[in-house]
């Protein structure tokens, strides 16, 4: 029996059919102008920085017209479809920076799917399946039919470049506990977590009765990760520049004998070299920088020759402070990590130790009203693990609370983050 030849089938695309609700109407229209005419502003300013070299420009600024422009134009019934690719965009990039997989693609040029899969080793159409979103969103670029190739957003993603390890960080802390909220606001009560153990975050890595740091600390390389993606956030922050330090090498060629500044769980001493760049009469040599031994010891390995003039000591802000009467005390970045409940008990420390006249520094971030997309975000990420981020009320509050007065909050122009000036009640 001859075997028919086959008939070609066709693909009919049906017409496009244009909807009522996707018209614009003209009071849209009058904002779309309104936006128009603000994004030439910009350009022009932009221009103008440029050549006059007048400094940098903010971007933030023309990705706030962006999302006015989404927002005047989208529907939101049709919300969903963005939040749903969103939600399989960001799984699939954490499973492919566990498997390294971005680190598969070459920099240049591009890889089929079939020997990208074979480098993964993982069935083809796995990949071909997960790729796809990637490529829908624009974070990778399809080649031909059977290719795939970095953009600039998926090269973040290669050789454990920071803001990838901080992508991974975000993840585990917000997005994996909070699938499990409707579960746990069911057992624990609809309240935010009192402490640092029993949180979302312990809850969903199956590690009820250890606090968010104990049970990254149980990995390695975790650690190593963690450590590595908090650079990204450090760097983004600026120590100084919207607070005067200055104060504390006048009052310390009052009192030569004290100790001008001692910065409490401060790592390997970052802020306190900013600080004292920044502010050259403070003397590195009567600075102080406590942290947990481990730090500390790695510390040593790595500080500058300059730095090695300030004094490292292992201690713990959960005991009592053993340099008393020092000029200031800084905290930096380490309230937000906790609630009020221990916040107090780590101000205490702090207020047994502190002379009439010392100031403690408090340099964190304050959440505005209304909130910044980041600032909103991360609280509901200090949330998961037991922790806060504060409005100016809230610091208040707080200072009250762990017998403290705030004498002012200096407020960065650059980012979210602020000094709060206190002194004893």
């Amino acid at each position: 029996m001859i075997p028919r030849e086959a008939t070609p089938v066709s693909v009919i695309r049906p017409k496009p059919v244009r909807s009522r609700s996707s018209k614009i109407g003209s009071g849209r229209l009058e904002d779309l102008q309104s936006i128009s005419k603000e994004l030439n502003i910009l350009i022009e300013s932009e221009r103008w920085r440029q050549e006059s070299g007048a400094g940098s420009f903010d971007r933030n600024m023309i990705k706030a017209l962006a999302k006015k422009v989404i927002s005047t134009v989208q529907q939101p019934e049709e919300q969903w479809v963005e939040q749903a690719a969103l939600m399989s965009e960001v799984c699939v990039i954490r499973v492919f920076n566990d498997w390294k997989a971005f680190d598969m693609i070459p920099q240049e040029g591009s890889i089929s799917i079939k020997a990208w899969a074979e480098k993964l080793n993982a069935q083809e159409e796995l990949i071909v399946r997960m790729s796809r979103i990637l490529v829908a969103t624009g974070t990778l670029q399809q080649v031909k039919d059977d290719g795939i190739m970095h953009t600039p957003l998926s090269k973040i993603y290669t050789n454990r470049h920071p803001a990838g390890l901080y992508f991974n960080t975000k993840f585990d802390i917000a997005l994996v506990p909070g699938v499990g909220w409707v579960e746990y606001f069911e057992k624990f009560g609809r309240r935010v977590p009192e402490g640092i153990t029993h949180t979302p975050f312990s809850i969903a890595n199956n590690e009820p009765d250890k606090s968010s740091f104990e049970i990254i600390g149980m990995d390695q390389q975790r650690v190593a990760d963690f450590a590595q993606s908090m650079n990204i956030a450090m760097k983004s922050k600026a120590v100084t520049g919207f607070y005067n330090f200055d104060w504390i090498a006048e009052k310390g060629r009052k009192d030569k004998d004290r100790t001008l500044l001692v910065d409490v769980g401060g790592g390997s001493g970052g802020a306190v070299e900013a600080i004292t760049k920044a502010h050259s009469g403070i003397d590195r040599a009567r600075c102080i920088v406590q942290d947990l031994n481990e730090v500390v010891e790695s510390a040593h390995e790595t500080m500058s020759m300059e730095m090695r003039q300030v004094h490292m000591m292992a201690h713990s802000f959960w005991e009592q402070q053993p340099v008393k009467g020092a000029i200031c005390y800084f905290l930096r970045r380490i309230m937000h990590d906790y609630p009020d409940s221990k916040c107090t008990e780590i101000l205490g420390h702090l207020v047994n130790a502190m002379a009439p006249d010392s100031r403690l520094l408090i340099s964190d971030e304050l959440l505005t009203r209304p909130p910044t997309l980041l600032g909103a975000q991360t609280d509901l990420s200090m949330l998961n693990i037991g922790g806060k981020e504060r409005t100016k009320e809230d610091w208040l509050v707080l200072a009250s609370k762990s017998g403290l007065r705030v004498s002012g909050i200096f407020t960065s122009k650059e980012n979210s983050m602020c000094v709060i000036e206190c002194t004893k009640a």
